[in-house]
């Protein structure tokens, strides 16, 4: 058994930052990494998926990542190289693969068992994330369901979906987060999904636990918007009040500041320049406080496809309360 001061497990960009942190203390560590290869999860993602932020914006600590040529918005390859780059420069001890089986308590220390040896560590950080482990929801009725539910740990290209229709997949994560190129495989939207869309709601089932909600189930929203323009750029900020919270509001919400963006940029002909901020303020169940905030920033050119604007239009109509 390894005698070390801590163990983090996982090499992804978690781990790293926190093996960042471990150096600069002067502690003995070691990154446990259950991946043959540095990268992470990123190196297993679908074929076109993009960082939703500049490379300048999505630096670990003490390095920033270099820009992509040709790309604002660097791509899964460009994150697995800056990783690895990463985890070169400062000399961080990850040991691969290594895949924990188990943490116990051993005394005052921890033990941690993998199918690489054993540590033992004052103190085990979890830096694991969830690709590895993927929620499937359950939803009414699926015991009838007669396709295939997909999620994005299984997705690599649309050319194996060409043809199929696809659920309101961006019930999980705002469309902008969705693996692109579906429609143009060929892939169609059902028309009850369509249907639900143009309510102007979440696309949602009624969530029992959550307080506050509409006699309907459906989400109350109130959203209030404001366009500052200045020599140096403009700046929008969007305010949203909702009747709960949970990961298909924070969806929605993603989706409406991201449209409003877009929408003003189009008009201002100065996308380039464009800033937008927006802040949800969602009951909070704890009872600390009278509310929860959540915050979506843009920065610059939305690029939205013209599909992601017409679904995003049907959600969130400019007639529509919000």
């Amino acid at each position: 058994m390894t005698t070390t001061d801590v163990v983090v497990i996982g090499g992804g960009q978690a781990g790293l930052a926190a093996g960042y942190h471990l150096r600069r203390q002067n502690l003995a560590y070691v990154i446990l990494d259950a991946q043959s290869t540095a990268g992470g999860a990123w190196q297993h993602t679908w074929d076109s998926l993009h960082l939703f932020s500049p490379a300048g914006l999505s630096s670990l600590p003490g390095r920033l990542m270099p820009a992509q040529p040709g790309q604002e918005y660097p791509d899964a390859a460009h994150v697995v190289d800056y990783l690895s780059d990463y985890e070169q420069r400062y000399s961080l001890p990850v040991h691969r693969p290594a895949t924990v089986r188990a943490v116990h308590r051993d005394g005052t220390r921890l033990r941690v068992e993998t199918d690489a040896g054993h540590w033992s560590a004052r103190a085990v950080i979890s830096a694991t994330g969830t690709w590895w482990r993927p929620f499937l929801p359950a939803v009414p009725g699926q015991e009838k369901f007669t396709g295939r539910q997909l999620h994005t740990t299984g997705y690599r290209r649309p050319s194996a979906h060409g043809g199929s229709q696809l659920g309101p997949a961006r019930l999980r994560v705002p469309v902008l987060a969705h693996p692109p190129g579906l429609r143009a495989a060929g892939a169609r939207r059902p028309a009850a999904a369509q249907r639900r869309a143009r309510r102007g709601h979440p696309d949602q089932e009624p969530h029992r636990e959550a307080e506050g909600r509409a006699p309907d189930g459906q989400v109350r929203w109130r959203s209030r918007r404001q366009l500052h323009q200045e020599a140096a750029g403009d700046r929008q900020m969007l305010f949203v009040c909702a009747t709960r919270f949970d990961k298909y509001v924070e969806a929605s919400f993603g989706s409406y500041v991201t449209l409003r963006h877009h929408q003003v940029g189009e008009r201002t002909g100065r996308p380039d320049s464009l800033r937008s901020v927006g802040v949800m303020l969602t009951p909070d169940h704890s009872g600390s406080r009278p509310r929860d905030t959540t915050p979506v920033r843009v920065l610059g050119p939305s690029h939205l496809t013209s599909e992601q604007v017409t679904e995003f239009e049907e959600l969130w109509p400019q007639s529509g309360s919000a």
